[in-house]
């Protein structure tokens, strides 16, 4: 489990560094030849496709604990059981999507907030991101059994040339000259997501001989089984999805499209930050399932707090770094306009990123034993408010406003969970903070004041110099880590692996030159 566990975790990386590599490059192009007005357009409409995501009823997150559960156990005609009957829901979520976002195209100047005259090609838009909504729901049965298999690697490895390739294309329709940019790029991303889908579910039915697209091996018991589980997942995604999806909506509706880049820039730079982390602890969900279903308590409490340790010092380092160079970056990545206009936003966030590394593991602990009803219940509430309380403060005001409002959302969200985790580990909050939360914080601090002094008084308006900085920064953090965070037997443990790969490169060397 644990050689998979890390190759898992390896192949995260390795396809969210390909996803950022990809972002990095893209996404000036994408805002230069959009232009304001039709990128916010884009990023409304994938918010939108975001609150679609909701009519899956938290069958995906069932399969993933489910098919953990039942392999654990041995029982394949089970495993089966439950692929089949998700497989038929999803369908069914599919097609109830697609003919949504058919029924949208309708009414596009009033979602969009434009006039009749504006419309143009956009209620094509909406029919194309349906058709990738049918697709993506179905498809989402054959990447969460892998998911469930503990087999991420497959779909990493899939995700990534896929990405690289999806990149050209992007390229080669944006620097070409056309009024139809918006629906082409959605029309990428349909073909992209049936190619995926297409190779996962080959993989699936070559290489599993056990498995099978029987519709007759679905059953309603089974069916039952993934709703009762999946709909208090369904409240802990609907809880993400409206929090966060809904912020280009709010600011389309309030302050205009043109002003969602100066949020969605910001925000996306900060998801990155967070998907750094995410990428590592990502495996651990089935994990959780399958400790919790061998009743091996004292190894799920020892694995809590050794992925939440390991989890904060990249989120944190990610958190730090962001909050004190990210101006610095966007303003060279996409231009001062946007740096000063998002400012607040990246700030704010990056705060927020901070609070969470509190419990950063929480959400997927719930899931992953199946202890998330109320959990779920109370984020959907919290999610809600949060909402509310950006449509009646935004109007008038800056995109701070909503960053501001994600911040105080995510403390209570934060809190909330992190007492739900250590209640059910039979632990304490504070000795959950004392062996991992607070060793961190003097590293964070002494980090967050060199980068500060290196931005006040060194030049940053060359990709060169803030790598230069971020190394400075890197290279105190990583000090610090070493010797006042980790255990000896960590330190020993690293030193070994890095001497052991220089000995495979040197070995790999003379290799070469006989």
């Amino acid at each position: 489990m644990h050689k998979r566990l890390i190759l898992n975790s390896a192949t995260n990386i390795a396809t969210f560094v390909t996803n950022l590599a990809v972002t990095f490059v893209m996404a000036p192009l994408m805002v230069k030849i959009l232009g304001d007005r039709n990128y916010g357009i884009w990023d409304t409409m994938l918010g939108i496709c975001g609150y679609m995501g909701v009519l899956d009823l938290g069958v995906g997150p069932a399969i993933v604990t489910l098919v953990a559960k039942a392999a654990a156990g041995g029982d394949a005609r089970q495993v089966r059981k439950i692929f089949n009957s998700a497989l038929i829901a999803l369908t069914v979520a599919g097609l109830l999507s697609f003919t949504a976002l058919v029924l949208a195209s309708r009414f596009t100047s009033t979602i969009l907030k434009i006039t009749p005259q504006e419309t143009g090609d956009l209620p094509l838009l909406f029919v194309i991101f349906g058709i990738n909504l049918l697709l993506f729901f179905p498809g989402t049965a054959f990447t969460a059994y892998l998911l469930g298999l503990q087999r991420h690697y497959y779909l990493n490895t899939l995700r990534t040339l896929l990405s690289v390739a999806q990149a050209f294309v992007t390229y080669a329709i944006l620097v070409h000259p056309s009024r139809y940019h918006l629906t082409q790029l959605a029309m990428v991303q349909v073909g992209s997501y049936s190619l995926l889908i297409g190779l996962v579910a080959l993989l699936i039915l070559v290489k599993e001989r056990s498995i099978a697209v029987s519709p007759r091996e679905a059953d309603r018991s089974t069916l039952k089984q993934l709703y009762g589980f999946g709909l208090n997942s369904t409240m802990l995604m609907a809880a993400a999805r409206i929090r966060e999806q809904s912020m280009p909506l709010v600011i389309t509706q309030t302050i205009g499209l043109a002003m969602v880049p100066y949020y969605s820039i910001p925000a996306r730079l900060l998801g990155y930050a967070w998907g750094f982390a995410s990428a590592i602890s990502f495996p651990i969900t089935p994990v959780y399932g399958t400790l919790d279903a061998q009743g091996r308590a004292r190894q799920k409490v020892d694995t809590w707090i050794e992925l939440s340790r390991w989890i904060q010092m990249f989120q944190l380092y990610m958190a730090v770094h962001v909050l004190f160079l990210g101006k610095a970056f966007v303003a060279l990545w996409m231009g001062v306009p946007y740096a000063e206009g998002g400012k607040w936003v990246l700030y704010l966030l990056s705060v927020n990123l901070m609070v969470d590394a509190i419990s950063p593991n929480s959400i997927k602990y719930l899931l992953g034993v199946g202890r998330h009803k109320k959990p779920a219940r109370m984020l959907l509430l919290f999610s809600v408010l949060c909402v509310i309380a950006a449509v009646l403060l935004m109007p008038g005001r800056t995109v701070a406003v909503l960053a501001a409002v994600l911040l105080a959302t995510g403390v209570v969200n934060t809190l909330y969970l992190l007492k739900a985790v250590c209640k059910d580990l039979g632990i304490s909050p504070a000795q959950h903070l004392r062996c991992t939360f607070l060793p961190l914080v003097m590293p964070v601090a002494a980090t967050g004041l060199t980068l500060f002094a290196l931005q006040r008084f060194l030049a940053s308006d060359s990709y060169f110099l803030l790598a230069g900085q971020g190394c400075l920064g890197t290279l105190c953090y990583g000090i610090l880590v070493w010797f006042f965070v980790l255990k000896q037997n960590e330190r020993a443990m690293i030193a070994r692996r890095c001497w052991d790969f220089l000995a495979l490169i040197r070995g790999g060397r003379k290799e070469l030159q006989s």
